[in-house]
């Protein structure tokens, strides 16, 4: 794979020096406990006033605060957290990471706290697994497989698609050669296992069609990864994609404080809540291997569904939303298809 020179990279950038090289750190350990522990979050906020976040016993700053990282939720409770970004591009701390973390919650937890769960910290060489964000990790067996990213401008190929494989038993992480019909470069978008056909379905997201002038497009092409031959071929080229409105007519001045995980989720249309969710978004859900993701703000809420479902399916969706919507934030609310959302960007 053809990557740019790691020199570039500002000064204390550290990459592993095996695949993998396990790290332990207290710095790190910190960051992600003050990261998943709200309470010990606002504890350090007292404690260390606009410096919790440089508090450090290395020669450089590492930070679990990101966006583009992949969560991955095992069925022995572990949490594997993949690379991401921290901040955009013009601040002195952006950074997108090519490492892995491992969270293992204590007994009856979801995730560490700041006295509970064990933390393991793993990084990789630049030339093994390049700093990679907005990628989607499926989880296959035990192994995670890692498609897309945003990466840094000087990396990104449009008639390319990066695949790795994570495996979870080993944390070894190794680049696999595809072909086919590729999406290109992809990211921020969703994939699901496709058992029957042993593949992964790519849907949504982003693509860059030219690097050079920064030109994204929207991917509204659905793609299948055949796992057995590592074959891209095309699901459908023109993959429907949905957009709702649903805003409160009319609007009440009173507005409690949003519950965005009972509000947004159906309880009768089949469903599983994903651990990543896109920027501009409060909750993303899968229903029947397609991305739903919902936003609420104020007296209306956004509502993109990444592919197609059944009719009678979508209609459920909706209804139930708006059922928890009036339960919830009381007032009556209609529902309007649009072509797009203001905010409908990608993020750089």
């Amino acid at each position: 794979m053809e990557i740019h020179d790691s020199s570039r990279f500002r000064p204390g950038r550290v990459f592993g020096t095996s695949n993998p090289e396990r790290v332990r750190s207290g710095q790190r350990d910190y960051m992600v406990r003050i990261h998943e522990d709200a309470a010990f979050r606002e504890r350090s906020f007292a404690d260390y006033p606009g410096n919790n976040f440089v508090r450090a016993d290395e020669g450089h700053k590492w930070f679990f605060h990101r966006f583009g990282m992949s969560r991955t939720r095992m069925p022995d409770g572990r949490v594997i957290c993949i690379a991401g970004e921290h901040e955009d591009y013009y601040d002195p701390d952006f950074c997108i990471y090519n490492d892995v973390v491992v969270l293992k919650p204590g007994a009856g937890q979801r995730s560490v706290t700041e006295t509970n769960g064990d933390i393991e910290f793993y990084d990789y060489p630049f030339e093994v697994f390049p700093p990679t964000d907005f990628h989607s990790a499926t989880l296959v067996g035990d192994k995670i497989y890692l498609i897309g990213s945003l990466g840094y401008l000087s990396s990104r190929r449009k008639d390319f698609t990066p695949v790795f494989l994570l495996d979870t038993q080993t944390y070894r992480i190794t680049e696999l050669q595809t072909h086919g019909e590729f999406p290109g470069w992809i990211y921020d978008h969703h994939a699901s296992f496709d058992e029957p056909n042993n593949a992964i379905i790519v849907r949504g997201g982003y693509f860059d069609s030219d690097s050079r002038s920064k030109i994204e497009r929207s991917n509204t092409t659905a793609y299948r990864l055949r796992l057995d031959s590592l074959e891209w071929e095309l699901v459908d080229p023109e993959d429907q994609h949905s957009r709702y409105l649903i805003s409160q007519s009319p609007e009440l001045e009173a507005r409690p404080e949003w519950d965005h995980p009972t509000t947004f989720r159906p309880s009768r249309v089949a469903h599983r809540l994903l651990e990543t969710c896109p920027i501009f978004f409060d909750v993303a859900i899968e229903v029947s291997g397609v991305r739903v993701m919902l936003e609420g703000s104020f007296s209306e809420v956004k509502m993109l569904i990444e592919g197609e479902l059944p009719r009678d399916t979508q209609q459920q969706l909706i209804q139930e939303i708006l059922n928890n919507l009036r339960d919830h934030r009381g007032g009556q609310w209609r529902v309007e298809e649009v072509e797009s959302f203001r905010h409908e960007q990608p993020f750089k």
